[in-house]
This record gives structure tokens, sequence and C-alpha cells, in this order.
């Protein structure tokens, strides 16, 4: 069952950002591609993580420390890239607490959580939440008031969906388990 809410979900997804918006620009496609993208790495990236927190062999903080590592080394060529080609961007102080915020709460604070679950739930069953990404861009879009089209409300609905949906099956398999255990 729980394969079913993953595909759906999935299916949910392409259907957020796949979708062309009426005011999309010519590149929409390739936002959307990065967004599809995204997902699957951090499915990628939530396996590896349980595979580090598997027992006590790393805490949550050296996972997040090793994630934040190689995110470094993978994005610096792209960095110095940028920084040959268009310089050093300035920085008002607004721009600065927003680089603090993106920095420390959107992605160091977000990943050592993640780590620090993944000790105790599965890979698979932590993984189908990543799907509630682009629902959740697609809520704050809806909040801001731009354009959201049917296609792409009906895939939030489905991605949600399919998250209750596998939770559900994740949390009555445990309890199956329970109860097996205490038979035994």
């Amino acid at each position: 069952m729980r394969r079913w809410g993953i595909g759906i979900s999935v299916f949910g997804v392409l259907l957020v950002s796949g979708a062309m918006p009426t005011d999309g620009g010519p590149l929409y496609l390739l936002g959307n591609a990065l967004i599809a993208g995204s997902v699957l790495a951090y499915g990628a990236y939530a396996t590896q993580g349980k595979a580090l927190r598997t027992g006590d062999r790393y805490p949550a903080t050296v996972a997040t420390a090793a994630s934040f590592a190689a995110g470094l080394i993978f994005l610096s060529p792209f960095l110095v890239g940028e920084l040959l080609s268009i310089g050093a961007p300035e920085l008002s102080s607004r721009g600065w607490l927003i680089l603090l915020y993106l920095g420390v709460g959107a992605s160091a604070l977000t990943l050592f959580l993640w780590n620090f679950a993944l000790r105790y739930t599965e890979a698979t069953a932590a993984a189908i939440y990543i799907n509630l990404i682009p629902v959740i861009g697609l809520l704050f879009a809806l909040a801001l008031g731009e354009s959201v089209l049917a296609v792409q409300l009906l895939g939030g609905t489905l991605a949600i969906a399919s998250v209750l949906l596998s939770e559900s099956t994740t949390r009555r398999n445990a309890r199956n388990e329970s109860k097996s255990h205490a038979v035994r």
C-alpha cells in the first residue's frame, strides 16, 4: 500500500510542477524539471541519511555537517564561476538577514531535524514527506495571489492524500509488528 502512496504522490507532484502557468515564462519547463529533480535528489538524500543514522553510527549533527560539507564541495565550482562572471553580490542589512535565515532556519535546522528524525523512522516512510515541498510552494503561491491551475490543485490534493495514505499504512504496519512481537 505504501508503494501506491508513493506512486500517487509522485504523480501529484508532477501535476503540481509540470503544469504550465498562464503567465509562465519561457523557462518554466526548466524550473519544473529542477523542482522534480529536487524531489528525486531529496529521496536519495533520505536513503543516504538513514544509512548514516542506522544504529548509533553517527549523531544527527555529524550527518548534517557531512551534508553541508558535501554540498559545499559540489557547489564550489558554481560559486567560483558566478564570482568570476558577475562578481560578489552587494547585500543590504535586510539581504544579510535573509541569507542568515536561509542558512540557519531553512537549511541547517531543517537538515538537522531531518537527520534526527531518520534515527526513529524508515527512510521510505520519511521520504514521502518530501513530496509535500512543491505542494507547500503551491499553497504559498495561492496565499500570495499568484495564478494557480486546477490541475496543480488536483496534483497537490493527490500528493497530500498519498502522504496520508502512506502514513496510515506505516502506522498500521508498526501496530501489526508490535502485536506480533507481543505474541512471541
